[in-house]
């Protein structure tokens, strides 16, 4: 993307869990239960600071599309401001895989 903004004025702070219970002590959004899939990993955009948090015992092509998804979706609204909903869902799409 020629003229993306990538710095986003805040930090982002990575988190990585052994598995599902240590990443419910992280997020606790997203509690541990075995009859319910927990996500690979989560972006989560605040006001002071991003977070990715990830589990680590995760296998797949691309386990952590989600986290990709996201980050994509944050540099598209710092660079492109008025972008209509389904363009930045669209875009995202193609560069969070």
């Amino acid at each position: 993307m020629p003229g993306a903004h990538l710095d986003t004025g805040i930090p982002i702070e990575i988190l990585a869990a052994r598995d599902g219970k240590s990443f419910a002590t992280l997020f606790p959004e997203f509690p541990f239960d075995k009859r319910h899939e927990q996500p690979f990993g989560a972006f989560l955009s605040g006001a002071e600071k991003n977070y990715i948090g990830l589990r680590t015992n995760v296998n797949g092509p691309v386990p952590y599309e989600d986290i990709y998804h996201e980050y994509a979706r944050l540099v598209l609204k710092l660079s492109y401001h008025s972008l209509p909903p389904w363009l930045e869902e669209g875009y995202a799409n193609v560069y969070g895989a």
